[in-house]
């Protein structure tokens, strides 16, 4: 069995820019080690990547791909893999119809797409799709409420995204190792009883950061005493 990726953001080899890329390295990684997979294909159009091509092991193998070129190689890969696992944001995968290669396509957020910054959310109904994967049941329902109007709804699968807890799980002795590096600012904040909120990526990530303002308004109706963390770029 062929698999193809196709990806379409910068950096995904050999330092994965962000969590869409992470996850497409690791589940070709675990998808390699299966016998009846013989070759994995990933589309990138990846500015770090120096040569056209680039092989990791015996089975996966990076190709670069951009401009005019893209759509006529999407074609001739989609002939000889039996399945093409999509993950587009900046453009819509083309509409055409194959009996042989399987084509499913990844939702990684729930944003809507404008000049400034792409979105997977649309792109989810601008081609024919075998099947659509969610990776949460809120991404899946959020779907089925924005697109029921559609006359030929593709079937959605929910997949949640695992933790590989051999990478994650530290002792509570790690945990006061690492703690005691903190500044004091924050090492205060984490020994104090208040409610403490973890908000564990960018403010501008467009992944729900439009409930963090409920939650507080929430907190604050309630009378709890509460520390948000979360990262930034500065300290305004």
């Amino acid at each position: 069995m062929i698999i193809t990726f196709l990806h379409d953001e910068p950096e995904i080899y050999p330092t994965p820019a962000g969590g869409k890329e992470r996850f497409i390295m690791n589940l070709a990684y675990e998808l390699a080690k299966k016998q009846q997979i013989t070759k994995i294909n990933i589309i990138t159009r990846s500015a770090t990547l120096s040569k056209k091509s680039i092989s990791i092991g015996k089975k996966i193998k990076l190709f670069k791909y951009d401009g005019y070129e893209l759509p006529r190689k999407i074609i001739e890969f989609c002939e000889k893999s039996d399945i093409l696992s999509v993950h587009l944001c900046s453009f819509s995968f083309p509409s055409f119809l194959t009996n042989k290669c399987k084509v499913i396509y990844h939702l990684h957020d729930v944003a809507y797409a404008t000049m400034d910054r792409g979105s997977h959310l649309d792109k989810s109904i601008a081609a024919f799709y075998s099947a659509i994967y969610s990776p949460s049941k809120f991404v899946t329902s959020f779907y089925k409420n924005l697109f029921w109007w559609t006359k030929n709804m593709t079937p959605i699968i929910t997949i949640p995204r695992g933790i590989n807890i051999h990478e994650v799980n530290t002792s509570m002795k790690d945990c006061d190792i690492y703690i005691k590096r903190f500044p004091l600012n924050i090492k205060n904040a984490l020994d104090s009883t208040d409610f403490k909120l973890f908000f564990p990526h960018r403010l501008n990530s467009f992944k729900g950061e439009h409930f963090l303002r409920e939650i507080i308004r929430l907190l604050e109706k309630r009378g709890v005493q509460f520390k948000i963390f979360l990262p930034v770029k500065d300290t305004n």
